[in-house]
């Protein structure tokens, strides 16, 4: 896919609960990196942020861990950390 189409790919993978554009490829995908970034984000306090650019400047970011979509889902992760 052209990199010109990561604005408007971005945009709408905001409006899915899934954590990551590579979450989308299979339901392994998505667990392993809604994991990881709750870990990240949650559990060691790190930022994670999507920042699409163009000419070096921002022109969108994503905060997947900020999105009521995705938050919604982080009770499933109980079980890793229970």
């Amino acid at each position: 896919m052209p990199v010109s189409d990561a604005p408007k790919i971005y945009k709408e993978l905001q409006k899915t609960p899934f954590a990551s554009l590579y979450s989308t490829a299979a339901w392994f995908e998505d667990l392993a990196e809604l994991v990881a970034i709750y870990h990240l984000t949650a559990k060691l306090n790190q930022p994670f942020r999507v920042s699409v650019k163009q000419n070096s400047k921002e022109i969108m970011s994503f905060e997947p861990m900020k999105s009521k979509l995705v938050k919604k889902r982080l009770e499933q992760l109980k079980v890793f950390y229970d």
